[in-house]
């Protein structure tokens, strides 16, 4: 509690509206289920303290490389779960293109199954993690779709640049254009 209260003082002092949460790894002495029942308890007590501050929690699930991974809350449905037995306005999705591209069958289906939770979404392409437009995901085609949704949060740029200095740069702002 003291580390979630310590970055919410810090989020209200520089003016954010929102800070990215990672809950960290399994507890291989917790069944999955009772580690969740143990967030969604934690949770509920910061709920009110990020309401007041207006600062939006935004859960990321975070799959390392291969089929198994350390972190808590690894896949698309785990942070849906947290966030639907939450049910708060400040408890939102991160959705990270790039990665669930790379972990989802479908990352259409996944967009939209995910839509009534998203809270950030950010823009990477894939396969390299480059400015959008230069992989293998239709940009056109997501933003058609967070335009249907009527989503109207942040949209952050985590990516490297496939040409060097300037020139990657402009890449990234043709497309934001």
């Amino acid at each position: 509690m003291r580390e979630h209260q310590h970055a919410l003082g810090v989020a209200i002092r520089t003016g954010a509206t929102s800070f990215i949460v990672v809950p960290g790894k399994r507890d291989a002495t917790v069944s999955h289920a009772g580690q969740m029942e143990h967030a969604v308890r934690f949770y509920r007590q910061l709920m009110p303290l990020c309401e007041a501050a207006n600062v939006t929690l935004l859960f990321e699930p975070v799959r390392h490389q291969g089929s198994t991974t350390p972190m808590f809350l690894s896949s698309l449905d785990e942070v849906i779960e947290l966030c639907e037995r939450l049910d708060h306005s400040h408890c939102r999705l991160l959705f990270d293109l790039y990665q669930q591209h790379q972990h989802t069958p479908d990352l259409e289906s996944a967009l939209v199954a995910s839509s009534k939770w998203l809270g950030h979404v950010e823009l990477g392409d894939s396969h390299g993690r480059k400015e959008p437009g230069t992989g293998e995901i239709d940009f056109s085609h997501i933003c058609q779709l967070l335009q249907q949704f009527r989503y109207s949060g942040l949209l952050g740029l985590e990516h490297g640049t496939s040409l060097p200095g300037e020139q990657g740069e402009v890449g990234t702002s043709e497309f934001l254009s």
